[in-house]
C-alpha cells in the first residue's frame, strides 16, 4: 500500500471506532441521561471525528492511485 492509501485506512479506522463510540454513548444517554464527563467525553470525540474527515476529504478527492482522475 502507498503512504496515502495506509494514511487514509489508518484515518478511517480511527472515524469508524470514534463513531461506534458515539453510537453507544447516545444509546447509553437515552436510558441514563448524561453525566458532565460523559457529555464532555461526546463533545470531544464529535470534535475529533470532525477533524478527521476534514483529514480524509483530501485524500479521497478527485485522483486515483495511480495519478487518473476519478470518473
Amino acid at each position: 500500500m502507498t503512504s496515502r492509501t495506509t494514511r487514509r485506512a489508518e484515518i478511517a479506522a480511527k472515524i469508524a471506532e470514534l463513531s461506534e463510540q458515539q453510537a453507544k454513548a447516545v444509546a447509553n444517554a437515552t436510558y441514563l441521561g448524561w453525566r458532565a464527563d460523559e457529555r464532555a467525553a461526546y463533545d470531544a470525540r464529535s470534535d475529533r471525528l470532525a477533524l478527521l474527515r476534514g483529514q480524509l476529504a483530501p485524500l479521497t478527492d478527485d485522483k486515483s492511485e495511480d495519478g487518473d482522475a476519478a470518473t
